[in-house]
């Protein structure tokens, strides 16, 4: 019989399992110290099965196998459609001892583990799939009956646990979404406390703060430009607000004439996140002037000043023809320029060439 103060720590690693580093699979460890043998958590649905958390003892391998081979033959998992959620399934009342010895699962599967007693409890029911805990033990240990009893009083606890854990993972990815569709906008994201304190970021403003816009002075956001700094400073202090907090876009310019619009607002968490402490999302944007870095293309790429002054006149959006007639020369010659452009860069087309050259340069 397991002590209630033995149950009581156990639900209390249940509730701890969403925000543990290993999810779910964190409580399979102390669900075998209870139950005594090999517990896996699965999802069963009309057609699959799918593992959660497989035990200690099983490779993925071993839980693939099982998933892709070997769950149809498992007629405890066969039955749990069949029965009301938190109400556990005894394997040993379904198939005979001697009906294991033909068996793939029962004899070559479990039998390789050391298992002949297993134990299923459905605990939620989601959709179309039945979410379940399975253990297994050897029938020297005996038989799961004394178990019965705590396997559904443990039932509900691994419901509201597994819910939990489901949003969790369901906001994580929401999360690295929207990072992701930021950093292909080409959008730079930060999260600063009422101070400029720098909590986060993405990759896109990391390079930002490497550039000639800003600086990062003890962990705290800076612009280069004073006026810029105060322009910044007000903003974050506006949106940090514990009362009536706005957002505000500000428009800043680097030395090299880049344009970057920034809109501080108040960050969605707020209080939830840094102990209550109100926060700022910095979102911001660089419209860089129509211009070729001159240098760095004849250093990279080894373009002469002929195909450079071709270059600026494409990216103006001046045709071969005309520009040609500008500088009296043949179109054959211009023509030759620019597949020597294209040989040079890798590009085939004109628009490509353009959005490469413009792109190309180093973050000003």
């Amino acid at each position: 019989m397991v002590s209630d103060g033995v149950v009581g720590e156990l639900v209390g690693k249940i509730y701890a399992a969403p925000t543990h580093p290993l999810g779910m699979r964190s409580i399979v460890r102390p669900l075998e110290e209870v139950l005594n043998g090999n517990v896996a958590i699965f999802a069963r649905r009309p057609a699959s099965v799918s593992t959660v958390a497989f035990c200690s003892t099983c490779s993925p391998d071993m839980a693939a196998y099982y998933e892709t081979s070997l769950w149809t033959d498992d007629r405890a998992m066969g039955q749990v459609p069949h029965v009301p959620v938190g109400k556990p399934i005894l394997d040993s009342r379904l198939v005979a001892d001697r009906q294991r010895l033909g068996s793939s699962f029962y004899n070559d599967y479990l039998g390789a583990l050391g298992c002949d007693r297993g134990l299923y409890v459905p605990f939620l029911k989601k959709g179309d799939a039945i979410f379940l805990v399975s253990a297994q033990r050897s029938a020297r240990t005996g038989d799961y009956d004394e178990e019965v009893a705590l396997a559904a009083t443990l039932a509900p606890h691994l419901a509201r646990s597994f819910l939990t854990w489901q949003r969790l993972k369901a906001l994580e990815e929401e999360k690295a979404a929207a990072l992701a569709g930021l950093k292909q906008a080409g959008l730079a994201m930060l999260v600063v406390n009422r101070c400029g304190m720098i909590l986060s970021g993405n990759d896109v403003a990391e390079a930002w703060l490497g550039s000639d816009l800003f600086r990062v002075v003890n962990g705290r956001i800076c612009t280069v430009d004073r006026r810029d700094a105060v322009k910044l400073r007000r903003a974050v202090e506006r949106a940090t607000r514990e009362e009536g907090a706005e957002s505000h876009t500000i428009q800043l310019t680097s030395a090299a004439g880049a344009r970057l619009t920034v809109t501080v607002s108040p960050h969605p968490a707020g209080s939830a996140s840094a102990g209550g402490e109100p926060l700022a999302m910095l979102l911001f944007k660089c419209s860089r002037p129509r211009t070729i870095d001159e240098r760095f293309m004849a250093e990279e790429y080894g373009v002469t000043p002929a195909e450079m002054r071709l270059l600026k006149a494409l990216v103006k959006g001046e045709h071969l023809s005309a520009y040609a007639a500008r500088h009296n020369i043949s179109v054959t010659t211009v023509k030759t320029h620019l597949t020597s452009l294209f040989d040079k860069t890798g590009r085939r087309r004109q628009a490509d060439l353009i959005r490469f050259v413009l792109d190309a340069s180093p973050l000003h």
